[in-house]
This record gives structure tokens, sequence and C-alpha cells, in this order.
């Protein structure tokens, strides 16, 4: 039996195969994810005498295009986790850390744990849709989270607490009153020496349903230049521009499967279990 172990890593992979009480079957070499370098590899996996598994680390996407090539010719592939590979023959008090190393201990791995390798399987266009649209949700939520806290510490140096003075829900496009209410009103005295004449220009008719607002901003003392404007005015345009831009980008993305109802189904119960999940946490 010959089990291959590929160090995967952007764009290229360290290839050694190994048989039963050290026998080295192919010495490490280095494979580039090029359909000839792919195609030759494969060629020379299915000549070796014996059985032959392949054993990578699974690995965020890198792994991914060897693998299903691998797969898709007929050899058998085990993706395994990292973890399992990093905690494998650590009995040495010398810590190599090479490609070459690292290929030769995956396929180690193979041989000690013939028996209970999985074989990859490849994913089917939906699930694979779905996995990567949960990611992009995820990404986009966290970072519209950080533009939104990194927005509140710049008001509480202007306008302390004016993200709690609306509770309107955001609108489909992604806006939020108090985002752009800040962006009219980025310090308290834009709001305190305001005459009631003034009050009926501009945005002053939405904050006559928060009669609040003017002991709030008078009350607030403001230790920062009137030149900290423009850091509040960038941090409201990036994350105002932010919900259009990334929201566009999944639509345009995901519009070509949408026409699928299956997929529909699927991409709503996706959402609503992350609703859930945000509600929890």
């Amino acid at each position: 039996m010959n089990a291959v172990g590929i160090d995967v890593s952007k764009g290229k992979s360290m290839v050694a195969a190994m048989r039963p009480f050290g026998e080295v079957v192919l010495k490490p070499f280095e494979v580039r994810h090029t359909a000839s370098e792919l195609r030759k590899l494969a060629d020379r996996l299915k000549s070796l005498d014996g059985e032959t598994r392949v054993i990578m680390e699974y690995t965020g996407r890198y792994y991914q295009p060897i693998a299903r090539y691998l797969h898709e010719a007929g050899i058998f592939v085990s993706a395994v986790h990292a973890k399992l590979i990093h905690d494998y023959g650590n009995n040495s008090i010398r810590k190599i850390k090479t490609d070459k190393a690292d290929a030769v201990k995956i396929a180690n791995y193979g041989l000690a744990n013939w028996a209970f390798l999985k074989q990859y399987s490849l994913e089917d266009d939906t699930r694979l849709l779905l996995k990567t649209c949960n990611r992009q949700y995820g990404q986009y939520m966290k970072l519209r989270v950080a533009l939104k806290n990194n927005l509140i510490a710049l008001l509480d140096q202007t306008f302390p607490g004016i993200n709690t003075l609306f509770s309107s829900p955001a609108r489909p496009d992604g806006h939020e009153k108090w985002v752009d209410f800040a962006a009219k009103f980025w310090h308290c005295a834009c709001v305190s020496k305001l005459t009631k004449a003034q009050k009926c220009s501009g945005w002053l008719h939405c904050c006559r349903s928060i009669p609040w607002c003017w002991p709030c901003a008078a009350s607030e003392i403001s230790l920062v230049p009137n030149s900290w404007q423009r850091s509040v005015m960038c941090a409201v345009s990036r994350a105002n521009s932010l919900s259009l831009l990334l929201l566009g980008s999944m639509l345009r993305l995901f519009s070509p499967a949408l026409s699928n109802p299956k997929t529909v189904l699927s991409l709503n119960a996706v959402h609503l279990f992350s609703v859930k999940r945000s509600s929890w946490s």
C-alpha cells in the first residue's frame, strides 16, 4: 500500500509517498496547481504498485482544486483535519517544520490510520453555494459591526448617546436613522445651538418626534476640536456605503442561482438561522 502525503499551500503543494516500515516510494517533490502538472501527478500515482491513497490537510480552500482533480481521476483522496496531523508523531525533541517534512509526516499519518481514512466526496452545487453565502454573510456582519462600533466611538467624543435616540429598524438598503442623523448633526452643538426657525430646515422635521434630543445635546460637553467632523463624516460614509456595496455584490453573486426554487428555499433557511443565531448572542 502507498500513502501519499500532500502538504498543500497556495498555488502549489509538496508531495511525498511512503510505504510501511519507512520505505520511501516518492521523495518529496513540488507540484503546482495547474492542469498539466496535476495530470502528470495523477498519472504518476496511478503507476505505483499496490493500493494508493492520498492524504492531505483540510485547510481552507487551498486543498480543494487538487483534491477535486485527483478524486475525479479515480484516486482515493482523504482530507484530514490539520489538528490530527499536528498531534501525530510528535515524539522528537527536534522541531522540524518544512514542507518536505510535513508531506512525509502526512504520509506516515495515512499509514498509521489506513483503515480509518474517510474518502473525500464532492459537494453538491447547492450546498457549496449555501456555504459560500453563509460565509460571506458572516464576514459582512463582522465588518458592519466593526464600522458601527468605530462610528459610535467617534461620536462618544462629540455627541454621546446619539445612537440611542432612535429605535427605528434599519431600512431595506441597510441605512439606520441614527447613522443618517449623525451625518447631519455630528456634534452636540449642531443641535443645542439651533433656534426654532432653524428647526424647520433639513433634517429637523424628523427630529420633532424625539423632543428629548435637544436637552440631551445641551447637557453634553465636547472636548474635541471641530476638525473631528471629518473623521465622523468618513465613518458615517463607510457605514452607509458598506451596506449598499456588499448587499449589491451578494445579489449579483447569487442571482444566477436564485432561479432554482430549491436554492431559494435553502437560502431563506440559512437567513432565518443566522437571524436566530444573532438574537441568541
